[in-house]
């Protein structure tokens, strides 16, 4: 996996997964900016609020830099953290402005469709005739 570097005009390698966890726990920091406090970062994004805690651990680990002052009681910013929050923002708006353009471009045909039948009279029938029907 390897991807245009416009700086040294080459190809290095990417490691996808850690952008994508880097993606989540820059999701979870502003979560829990928005929401005022882990707990209920965690109820909102449906994870532990330990899961929550690790994801800020690996964002300030990977910057080297506090961003959320923690009590018992409340959290505030670090100056980091208020600049960081600001930039995670915009990232992740593009990111769903990019996705909302792609999902634009999609033929109807390809997007998906849940169906739930609610008995097995019903899946039957219903796996039958969608599949006579993509034919």
């Amino acid at each position: 996996m390897y991807a245009y570097d416009k700086l040294s005009k080459g190809f290095h390698s990417v490691n996808y997964k850690f952008i994508m966890n880097l993606l989540q726990a820059m999701s979870v920091f502003v979560k829990i900016v928005d929401s005022g406090n882990l707990s209920s970062a965690s109820v909102e994004l449906d994870i532990s609020p330990t899961m929550v805690g690790k994801h800020l651990r690996m964002l300030e680990s990977h910057l080297n830099s506090t961003l959320i002052n923690r009590t018992t009681r409340r959290i505030s910013l670090t100056q980091a953290g208020k600049s960081y929050y600001i930039h995670c923002r915009e990232v992740l708006a593009l990111i769903e402005e990019g996705e909302k353009e792609f999902k634009k471009t999609i033929p109807s045909r390809q997007k998906n469709h849940n169906i739930s039948p609610r008995c097995a009279w019903e899946k039957y029938h219903l796996t039958h005739d969608i599949g006579v029907y993509g034919r």
